[in-house]
Formats: structure tokens, sequence, C-alpha cells
């Protein structure tokens, strides 16, 4: 492994490699879902259907997925910026589609074109993070991200919101794509170029990365627990719209209130189990996810005699989102240290699964009847059972 950057290094660098990949990160998060808001009004605008909307969303979710593990390999090979300035290009390029698309076939073009951008920013971001700091940092530095990104998904809708009410739905992609080219500029201005040529892998041993990832029973049944738990939560929000603004009629700008608080049972699901690991284990933690997860798929089942309800929806999507923070740290360790020698291909499909699962589960949740709580119930604790059933299956020297 090449010698990471003296302090010295990083002090010239200054906030252009420790703040701006965190921005970037942030960004590919909020184009997620920053959208949701404006469906009532492309009903209006295109007399989209709810068909054409939840394909958009999906289609924008496979972009997303499917070009992570190409962007991430192109880094290897050409370096971190140049890829992200292209892919930033793509994505500011598909708001511009958006925002003077007249039919919704056009709008789902320009979105999938964000998609295929954005996708580039997780992967590489975090490629630029690993080349520049020791594991403890990198750690603190994640850890603080995630838990910003994790809120993205709802505040994103919050904000767009009340800028559908004011500015109309356009204004959300013009503001998207405003804020993509400024980062873009600072992007070329500010980031350094953290690989290293020495390093930079050929495509037969990019590939011989991939078949070791796709080989290694631990690292997918980890990955599994994670993209359960964590796509099944993205796919919810997706979801929020259909729930939520066309079955229960609740305001535009007001919606995301409840996403919001899922949001924040995540962040605190994360915390307590980091707080946990640095006193006990990983496998500790883990172990004690076991227990949450089969509590939780009882529990949800006990409320499902009882009439649908807006509360009775974000309560159990809640405590979803806590079971999710809490094992996405030990999930996302044991998946990222089983393989320390393909870490790259192994930090690819592992953010690939996720949101490529999460594109699947999000076509079922939008299509979900909350008349009454039986689906939304088989939904949340299915998921749950299943991450519990890989979670047990896992080798214990995995998580000591």
């Amino acid at each position: 492994m090449a010698q990471l950057p003296d302090e010295t290094t990083l002090k010239q660098w200054g906030w252009g490699i420790s703040v701006l990949p965190a921005l970037l990160w942030i960004l590919s998060w909020f184009a997620l879902k920053f959208v949701l808001p404006a469906f009532p009004s492309l009903v209006t605008t295109f007399g989209a259907s709810h068909h054409e909307l939840q394909l958009s969303i999906v289609a924008f979710l496979l972009c997303y997925a499917l070009t992570q593990p190409f962007w991430g390999s192109l880094s290897e090979r050409y370096g971190r910026r140049p890829i992200l300035l292209i892919a930033l290009t793509i994505c500011a390029l598909g708001s511009l589609v958006v925002v003077v698309s007249q039919s919704m076939e056009v709008y789902m073009l320009g979105r999938c074109l964000e998609g295929v951008g954005a996708g580039a920013i997780s992967p590489v971001c975090r490629a630029v993070f690993v080349d520049s700091y020791e594991r403890g940092v990198l750690a603190k530095k994640v850890a603080v991200i995630s838990s910003i990104v994790a809120l993205m998904p709802a505040v994103a809708p919050l904000l767009a919101g009340y800028m559908v009410v004011q500015l109309g739905w356009r204004s959300l992609f013009v503001f998207f794509g405003m804020v993509t080219v400024v980062l873009m500029i600072l992007t070329a201005w500010r980031l350094p170029e953290t690989s290293r040529q020495d390093e930079r892998p050929g495509i037969k041993v990019l590939l011989e990365q991939y078949a070791m990832v796709f080989k290694h029973r631990t690292f997918w049944q980890a990955t599994g627990v994670y993209a359960l738990l964590t796509g099944g939560l993205i796919a919810y929000y997706a979801a929020t719209p259909f729930w939520y603004v066309f079955h229960f009629k609740i305001s535009e700008s007001i919606f995301s209130y409840f996403s919001l608080l899922s949001a924040l049972c995540y962040v605190a699901g994360t915390f307590g189990a980091k707080h946990f690991i640095k006193i006990h284990s990983i496998g500790w933690v883990q172990r004690r996810g076991l227990l949450l997860l089969l509590g939780y798929a009882v529990a949800v089942w006990a409320l499902s005699v009882m009439p649908s309800s807006i509360a009775l929806l974000v309560l159990m999507a809640s405590g979803f989102g806590f079971l999710a923070g809490w094992m996405m740290p030990s999930a996302s360790a044991i998946a990222m240290t089983s393989l320390p020698s393909a870490a790259g291909a192994a930090s690819a499909m592992l953010t690939l699964t996720i949101f490529g699962l999460s594109s699947g589960l999000s076509w079922v949740t939008m299509k979900i009847d909350v008349s009454n709580l039986f689906a939304p119930v088989a939904y949340f604790s299915g998921l749950a059972l299943l991450a519990g059933l890989l979670n047990w299956k896992m080798r214990p020297d995995s998580i000591t």
C-alpha cells in the first residue's frame, strides 16, 4: 500500500480534501429524494399516471446503482478528479433537460442522466478519503458524513416541498442544477488528485478483484443485512408521496416531516451502535441486532389488527429506521473488512447492492395499499426477518 499524504500535504489541500468530498457526497443523497414533492405537480403538468411516477423513481435508482462500479473502476484508471468532473457535468445536464422538459418521457430522460452522474459521487468520494486518511481518521469522517446523508432522504423533500408551493416544481431542478455547477467549479479549483499513477490497476486486476467479491460468502451475508434494511428504508421514502399525499391527502410541504422522524431514528440507531461497539465489540452489537430484528417483527404484527392510520405507519417506519441505523456500522464493517485486498471492488458492489435492491423495493412499496395495515406490516417485518436470517447465518469469525 502506498504511503498516505503527510500532515503538511493535508494542510495544503485544506478544505478541498476535508470538506468538498463531503459536500459532494451529501449532494448525491439529496438527488435521490428531493423530487418527491413535485409529483402532484407532474400529474397536473404532464398528466402523468402513478405508474409513470413510480417508473421515474425506479429508473433513477437503477441508473444511480448500476453505474457505480463503472465510475469506481474509471477513477482507479484515470484519477478521481477528472471522473468527478465528468459525472457532475452529466448530472447538471440532466437537471437542464428536466427544466426544459415538456413531456414525462423527457423528464424521465433528465432524471436518468442525473442518476448516472450522481452515481459516481459516492464511490469516488469514498475513494478520495481512503487515499488521504488513515483508518481511525477515516472512520470518524465517514461516521459524521453518514449521519448527515442519512437525513437527506427526509430533509430534501422537506425543503423541496416549500419550493414547489412557492416557486413551482421546475425551481427544484434549477436549484439542484445550480448547486451541481457550483460544486463542479469548486472540484476543478480545489480538489486535489489523490490517486497515484503507479497504483492504478489494469483491467485484469480489477476483474480478479470483482471475482473475489462474488465468491465471498461473509461479504454477501453482511451486505445483504445492510442492503435489506437501508434499501428498505430508502424504498419507504420513495413511497411516502403515494402513502401520505395521494392516499391520506397530506400537503406536499408537510408529508416529509413523517420521513424526518424515521431518519432521526436511523441516526439514533447508528450512534447507539457505535457507542456500544466502543464499549463491547462489533460482534456484541451484531448479536443484539438479531434480537432487535426478531422483536421488531413480532411487535409490528401485533399492530396489524388495528385500523390503518398515519401514526401507525410512521411508528413502524421509525422503528425500522432505528433497526437500519443499528445494523449499519457492524454490517458495513464486516462487509468491508472481509476483503481487504479488494476493498474498492467490495465498496462498489456494496453500494450497487443497496441501491439496486432499493429500486426493486421502491417499486413494491409504491404499490402497497395502505388502507389497511397488513401490507405495510408484511413489508417491514419481512425485511427484518430476512435480515435477521442473514445475520444469524454469518460466520462467528467474521464478527469478533
